[in-house]
């Protein structure tokens, strides 16, 4: 396991996408089960307290506060600090980060809702796009 700071500083800056997937929903849902089922509480969330296995298919959460905003301020900048190393905009998930950084979410479930729709967003846009280049080809081939 290799903590996202390790992650940020040895490369070339720039997170890949599946580590930037990794630190959105799947990180979220992994604070929610820590809170849930961890005996004792003690740490902030932050790059050195979230692991990410070295084939890039897990993320895990080693300290979180007792408190619930807290972990949400920490997420959100964890989150921003992601997408600043990262290439694009991710303009939806840098307002989520905004958001839960400056307390415009109450609980984590929140969060949790409004990052659900962000991918549900993300994957109409795919499916009108295809929809629509599969009439244009269709009317293309037709005349």
């Amino acid at each position: 396991m290799t903590s996202v700071h390790n992650i940020i500083t040895r490369g070339d800056g720039n997170l890949s996408p599946r580590v930037l997937y990794l630190l959105g929903q799947p990180l979220l849902e992994k604070i929610i089960d820590h809170m849930a089922t961890a005996t004792k509480l003690s740490g902030n969330i932050n790059e050195h307290t979230v692991m990410i296995d070295d084939g890039g298919n897990n993320v895990q959460v080693t300290a979180a506060s007792p408190i619930e905003q807290e972990n949400i301020a920490a997420y959100g900048t964890l989150l921003l600090t992601a997408l600043d190393h990262s290439r694009g905009r991710h303009r939806r998930l840098r307002n989520i980060a905004s958001r839960c950084r400056d307390g415009g979410y109450s609980t984590l479930e929140e969060v949790h809702l409004d990052m659900e729709r962000h991918i549900s967003a993300t994957i109409y846009v795919i499916i009108i796009a295809c929809v629509v280049a599969g009439l244009a080809l269709l009317a293309a081939l037709q005349r």
